[in-house]
């Protein structure tokens, strides 16, 4: 939860795999969070990229749809970045 604080308080903060993965090739992210439920691909892929890019990755405890109410998001957030 004091990651997820601290990631909102982050100028440039990028909501979803996808954009997580384009910015982690970018060389442009220094650390993730996914979500508990995030699927496992995903969560494999993120892990894999991260490694490559030198960014951190932290599994919260805290399902998607509870991060996106956290974020202040009309949807869930399974992966999140800055």
């Amino acid at each position: 939860m004091d990651k997820l604080k601290q990631a909102l308080k982050e100028k440039n903060i990028t909501f979803g795999t996808k954009a997580t993965l384009r910015k982690l090739h970018q060389g442009e992210v220094k650390e993730v969070l996914i979500s508990s439920n995030c699927p496992e691909e995903a969560r494999e892929e993120i892990k894999h990229n991260a490694k490559l890019a030198g960014a951190t990755v932290d599994e919260l405890d805290i399902p998607d749809s509870e991060i996106g109410m956290i974020c202040k998001k009309r949807f869930s957030v399974s992966v999140l970045s800055y």
